[in-house]
């Protein structure tokens, strides 16, 4: 099991509100390495809380995320920056690519950080092998503010790889597309996910994007259900 979420509960407090408001009530969750699953539910029901806390942005106010069987809330603050960094890649609905740098340059951004010298210069020969295999190598040494929405987003997923990652999260990483962008991007993530047996959580509005993947889940009312 790569990943196991266990009963895991979040409130927010707003403001001029008698009592807090519960998110997450009791979630549970199993992955499987190389299994692919999509998160769908109306706005507000706690589909990008749940992903922020499994990718180790926030903390629950109770239950356990177990990683690779370890759990997250044992880890030191330096732990969980090199977990984040390390095991996962993010995905957000906007691209997030650095305007002042090339699309090779914006894939390497999460290997700064990293220490292994030896480990950053194999990052750029499998930035290379990305580029190549997904199609974007001509636009390399181009700038995002060049390219298209639906490539901008290609470039953030290859980014999100460039680290090999064990999982991939990825909130409502088509919704700022129209509809054949959307369905190319997917259609990479699900790619790179069989390629390099990445495993993969899809938060998203759209149906149609859920159901391609292995399994779909409803979050709703702060429960996390299997749609059967």
């Amino acid at each position: 099991m790569l990943l196991s979420v266990k009963d895991i509960r979040k409130t927010f407090k707003s403001e001029g509100a008698a009592e807090p408001r519960i998110v997450l009530d009791g979630v549970d969750l199993d992955l499987e390495k190389g299994e692919a699953i999509s998160i769908l539910g109306p706005s507000g029901s706690g589909k990008s809380t749940l992903m922020n806390i499994i990718g180790a942005l926030d903390k629950p106010d109770g239950g356990e995320v177990i990683f690779n069987g370890q759990s997250l809330g044992s880890k030191s603050e330096a732990e969980l920056t090199s977990f984040r960094n390390r095991e996962i890649g993010f995905v957000f609905q906007m691209h997030h690519l650095l305007p002042q740098c090339n699309v090779f340059e914006n894939i390497l951004i999460p290997a700064v950080p990293v220490k292994d010298n030896e480990f950053k210069r194999s990052r750029l020969e499998f930035a290379e092998d990305l580029l190549k295999s997904t199609g974007l190598w001509e636009h390399k040494d181009q700038k995002p503010g060049v390219l298209s929405g639906g490539e901008c987003q290609r470039v953030a997923l290859v980014r999100a790889m460039i680290n090999q990652p064990e999982l991939i999260l990825a909130d409502e990483p088509t919704g700022s597309l129209d509809e054949d962008n959307a369905l190319s991007v997917i259609s990479l993530l699900l790619d790179l996910n069989k390629k390099f047996e990445t495993s993969l959580i899809v938060v998203t509005h759209s149906l149609e994007i859920g159901s391609k993947m292995g399994k779909q889940y409803n979050l709703r009312n702060g429960k996390l259900n299997l749609k059967t």
